[in-house]
């Protein structure tokens, strides 16, 4: 167990470093900050904590040939640790907010720069591909698995991603917030709860 958590300590302080200063709590874009103008509660913001990640990776079965999905992915710090920590094929996060993806990108770029891979032999900068978009707009082909972090979305937005995810090749699916729409599918979908 020393060895495990000498290695999870490395992967924890890379990240740490590659994000430090970028947080993904404030809105800096003029987009962002006319969003939060017209509905202060859409700014709420938090993220998986690295310990949280890896139960969530446990719960998953994140592994080689995965490719994951980090759906509403902020500052970009579980798509990466996903990559380096679980040697999934490839990630693909996707993030709305124009300050967050951007963070997420330089993050990954610091990472990729001064740390390098923090586990993995076979790292590759293109191993993580950070999206700015809506998730409702972006193709889910190829996908295996997806992390949605929807707490704070709306009935609506939920339902129309459980939708997408349905049309997709997703086998593997965990949510901040469940999503009653795959609910009905659980016959072919692994759902992880995390509320």
């Amino acid at each position: 167990f020393a060895a495990m958590d000498l290695l999870e300590a490395r992967i924890d302080a890379g990240i740490a470093e590659a994000w430090s200063g970028l947080d993904g709590k404030t809105a800096t874009s003029s987009r962002d900050a006319e969003l939060v103008s017209r509905d202060p509660f859409v700014a709420t913001y938090g993220e998986v904590a690295p310990s949280g990640a890896r139960v969530l990776f446990d719960a998953m079965n994140l592994g080689s040939g995965t490719i994951f999905a980090d759906l509403g992915s902020g500052g970009g710090r579980l798509a990466a640790q996903a990559y380096d920590e679980t040697r999934v094929a490839s990630c693909f996060a996707v993030e709305f907010w124009e300050s967050r993806h951007a963070r997420a990108v330089e993050g990954w770029s610091r990472l990729c720069r001064k740390s390098g891979p923090l586990l993995r032999e076979d790292f590759d900068a293109g191993g993580v591909e950070f999206v700015c978009a809506n998730v409702l707009d972006v193709s889910l082909e190829g996908v295996t698995h997806a992390f949605v972090s929807n707490y704070c979305f709306d009935d609506e937005t939920n339902d129309a991603i459980a939708r997408r995810l349905l049309e997709s090749s997703c086998s593997v699916v965990a949510a901040s917030r469940p999503l009653p729409a795959l609910s009905s599918e659980a016959d072919r979908r692994i759902l992880v709860d995390m509320s």
